[in-house]
């Protein structure tokens, strides 16, 4: 999704302020509704080897569930 859009920034505030208070920066990957560039963006985080993934999909497909099983 949009990181732009008003219901995705809130979301992204909760989340930065939920897991800030346990000493985690966050690291965003917008994708602007491109199923292929949150694939390449998950994968990147996935080789930078962050500590979590928190996904928020346009569409879950196989190729993201292969990547969740990876994970």
């Amino acid at each position: 999704p949009k990181v732009n859009s008003s219901s995705s920034g809130d979301t992204v505030a909760g989340i930065d302020e939920f897991f800030s208070s346990y000493g985690y920066s966050l690291i965003i990957g917008n994708s602007n509704h491109n199923i292929e560039k949150e694939i390449e963006l998950f994968k990147l985080f996935q080789e930078k080897r962050v500590d979590g993934i928190v996904l928020i999909a346009t569409e879950l497909t196989m190729a993201h569930h292969e990547l969740i099983k990876k994970s």
